[in-house]
């Protein structure tokens, strides 16, 4: 996607589309001004998915099945300042930079990948120490005391799911 600083409020990606879904649209074009809102059009509501959305920089999500009242109501919303992921309950925290994109990352490899400090390290070229204060950064700022509170967290805002195994972080 190209930006012209048409002075759009607004942008409605499409989370599914072929060939550069919105996902990956809205990532490769965080130039876009901030005053921009982006809302993600998704086919249902997956909670990864909407997960992936909000790493990605989106302000909201809006499901295909929505009403023409729904897509206005989400974006009137998200251009007011606020997020809006339906069904979502805790899924801002990573939104809007409170964990990075390297702490997304090493959460989905500790959780979903089911990977110690010294595998992510070495999965992703780092230090153990590059692994270690992102997780420890993670927990702080999501008030988790152990990995048990920090799975449990990642499942319920639809990081993983209980279904997800080691090949799904990558």
């Amino acid at each position: 996607m190209e930006h012209h600083g048409t002075g759009a409020d607004s942008v409605i990606l499409d989370a599914s589309a072929k060939p550069m879904d919105g996902i990956r649209t809205c990532r490769e074009n965080e130039d876009m001004t901030p005053a921009c809102k982006v809302v993600m059009l998704m086919p249902h509501g997956d909670l990864g998915m909407q997960a992936k959305a909000v790493e990605a920089g989106a302000h909201g999500v809006v499901l295909e099945s929505s009403t023409s009242d729904e897509l206005i109501g989400t974006i009137e919303f998200t251009r007011h300042g606020r997020s809006l992921f339906p069904g979502v309950p805790i899924v801002q925290d990573i939104s809007r930079g409170q964990l990075t994109p390297r702490e997304c990352d090493v959460l989905r490899y500790i959780v979903c990948a089911e990977l110690t400090s010294t595998e992510i390290a070495n999965e992703l070229f780092l230090s153990i120490h590059a692994v270690e204060q992102p997780r420890k950064n993670i927990m702080t700022k999501l008030g988790l005391n152990n990995t048990v509170g920090l799975t449990k967290w990642a499942i319920l805002n639809g990081i993983c799911s209980l279904d997800d195994g080691r090949e799904q972080a990558h």
